[in-house]
């Protein structure tokens, strides 16, 4: 029975640490999709959740059937789930790549 404890104890620490292992993966592979192209942010990759870092909260995307250039303040009703493809540090530099606000 004590045998079947540590076992027991012993997987489950195994199965922790490969779960720390592939969280900070995913983490290190989430900083390689971000590239710093001056003012604007470039956001690579076909991850499922991209994110802007604290300094470029605005995101920007544009829309695949339409082609319209769209950002979105964290304040607005999409940005949450929003995947970028540009981050902007403000509005301004959005709206000088051809970027228009949000409707909602």
């Amino acid at each position: 029975m004590l045998q079947k404890i540590f076992l027991i104890l012993f997987l489950t620490c195994i199965s922790c640490s490969l779960i720390a292992q592939s969280d900070s993966i995913t983490q290190s592979s989430a900083q390689e999709l971000i590239e710093d192209s001056g003012e604007i942010m470039i956001v690579k990759g076909n991850s499922e959740k991209r994110l802007c870092p604290p300094d470029y909260p605005i995101k920007g995307n544009v829309n695949s059937f339409k082609g319209t250039k769209i950002y979105h303040l964290p304040s607005g009703a999409f940005y949450e789930r929003t995947n970028p493809e540009q981050c902007f540090s403000n509005t301004a530099e959005a709206a000088r790549e051809g970027f228009r606000p949000s409707e909602r």
